[in-house]
């Protein structure tokens, strides 16, 4: 190789350096070879690691999508007011809601209805399934306040074995007990499971109403013995100054008002209830 030196000749590199940069030069190439092989190896095992994840979680999914199956043909509305348990459980197993509104009318989820219903099973399906017992309607009103209301003496036993609040209120401030009484039937007895389960049967209303006013109003004698038995204070007055008492007489009933005369009078010894299933007289004395 040749060398140009400031006189102007020619200085020529000897035939042993020029094989040295030779040498130098493919050693160089070599690295930048084995360098760019490497990187590519790096980006090949990272592309195959991700295909090989892709492809887990596909299979994942689609086992999911397998196991959930299809949702039954009956809709979560229907199941529930109908008391159809086969159908929320496979309801639940193929990803549906719960806890989603299912009456728009009324804001209600498949609880509301299952207590509206009267459907136990039901209610105590989707409670073990996680359905909200304390979801709130248009009006604050909560399945457990409609089972309360409307629901069997069963229903409200299921309802204190799953440990829901018994002192929950509505937009009206009833109490479970308040509804209990101003139920369609077998108000002693619920009310009777009330008072085991340590709940309030004395708090009144915003209206100013206690469990005992709306009994007194309806003649439930047998009702009004277990608020007795509970020790509430039935000479407590409505905001117009009325009593229980008070209540029973405008409104004719006679028996009512006698047993309220005489707890008044101080003479609870001859209130000895009736007995009611599950439940028998010698529970209240």
């Amino acid at each position: 190789m040749a060398k140009t030196l400031r006189s102007g000749r020619t200085n020529y590199l000897p035939r042993t350096a020029l094989a040295d940069l030779t040498k130098a030069g493919r050693k160089d190439r070599i690295a930048e070879i084995e360098k760019s092989l490497s990187s590519t190896a790096e980006q090949l095992a990272r592309a195959r690691n991700l295909f090989q994840s892709l492809r887990e979680d596909e299979e994942a999914e689609a086992a999911t999508t397998t196991t959930r199956g299809q949702p039954p043909a009956i809709s979560l509305k229907e199941a529930a007011e109908q008391g159809d348990v086969a159908a929320l459980a496979a309801h639940r197993q193929a990803g549906s809601d719960l806890n989603a509104e299912v009456d728009s009318e009324g804001g209600w989820t498949a609880a509301h209805l299952a207590a509206l219903r009267g459907q136990t099973a039901a209610l105590k399906f989707l409670h073990e399934a996680g359905a909200n017992l304390s979801a709130t309607d248009k009006w604050g009103s909560t399945p457990v306040l409609m089972a309360l209301e409307d629901g069997t003496a069963e229903m409200l036993e299921a309802l204190v074995e799953a440990g829901v609040d018994l002192n929950v209120t509505d937009n009206g401030g009833n109490t479970p007990a308040i509804l209990v009484a101003d139920g369609l039937d077998d108000m002693a007895e619920k009310l009777l499971i009330l008072l085991k389960a340590g709940a309030d049967l004395e708090k009144a209303n915003r209206r100013g109403r206690t469990p005992a006013h709306v009994l007194a109003e309806r003649g439930e004698v047998d009702a009004l013995r277990v608020l007795i038995q509970a020790g509430v204070n039935l000479n407590a007055k409505t905001p117009d100054g009325y009593t229980a008492a008070d209540i029973a007489a405008l409104n004719h009933h006679e028996e009512a008002l006698k047993l309220l005369l005489k707890v008044r009078e101080g003479k609870p010894q001859s209130l000895k209830p009736k007995p009611y299933k599950p439940y028998t007289g010698a529970e209240i004395p």
